[in-house]
């Protein structure tokens, strides 16, 4: 019987700190979920300062193309099953 008391009492407080948990935890969302419908975001304006990145045509162009034999030649970077 006393086995049996205590295992009840150890389902009790676990299933009691579950319910604590998940209650504290539903609270502190509401609570924040509040605050943050009355925050207004602000859009921050595009100056005329702000410079775009580059186009090709200011750049000059792509970067001339890779020759094959190049890629050929070199030998792969070893990795470390390559190397077992």
């Amino acid at each position: 019987m006393d086995e049996m008391l205590s295992a009840w009492a150890g389902f009790v407080i676990v299933m009691g700190t579950a319910v604590l948990v998940t209650l504290a935890a539903v609270v502190w969302i509401l609570f924040f979920r509040k605050n943050a419908r009355h925050r207004r975001r602000r859009r921050r304006q595009r100056s005329d300062q702000h410079q775009p990145n580059p186009t090709l045509a200011q750049i000059g162009g792509l970067p001339p193309a890779r020759e094959d034999d190049k890629l050929s030649e070199e030998q792969p970077t070893p990795t470390l099953i390559s190397r077992l």
